[in-house]
């Protein structure tokens, strides 16, 4: 049973969230979809082009294929709040090289706080299949 000296904090629905997640009775995932950041669809990623962001929290994670990707909390200046993932050559990348930075420097949040002052840009170019199937393809990048 729940003492009720942790329940009786619970003034607002963000420590709401937070206790249940500290109690381990919901997921990180779900943590931060209930803390209003909703998941990003890949091809919604041009809202972000140009547009300043600061990404609270990233974490490298493997995809049910075996693949890799990273996902980050972000916050835009217009307080829009997104789960943001990728696994290309591009973010996923930048971000590993961050951390493999912060890491060598001893950072004490290697994965916390990373400002994006110039939002995304991309690059298109021409992805060729194994089938040897042409399509347009495009790597987003943090500016």
């Amino acid at each position: 049973m729940l003492v009720s000296s942790k329940l009786q904090q619970i003034e607002t629905y963000i420590d709401a969230v937070l206790f249940l997640h500290q109690e381990g009775v919901i997921s990180t995932d779900q943590a931060r979809e209930l803390h209003g950041f909703g998941l990003l669809p890949g091809r919604d990623k041009e809202k972000l082009v140009g547009v300043p962001f600061i990404i609270v929290e990233y974490e490298f994670k493997i995809g049910r294929d075996n693949s890799n990707f990273v996902e980050c909390a972000i916050v835009t200046t217009h307080n829009a709040k997104y789960l943001m993932r990728d696994s290309s050559k591009g973010i996923y990348v930048q971000l590993r090289n961050l951390y493999d930075e912060r890491v060598a420097a001893e950072h004490p949040y290697p994965t916390l706080g990373y400002p994006v002052r110039k939002g995304l840009s991309f690059q298109d170019y021409d992805y060729v299949a194994s089938d040897g199937v042409s399509t347009k393809s495009r790597t987003y990048y943090l500016s």
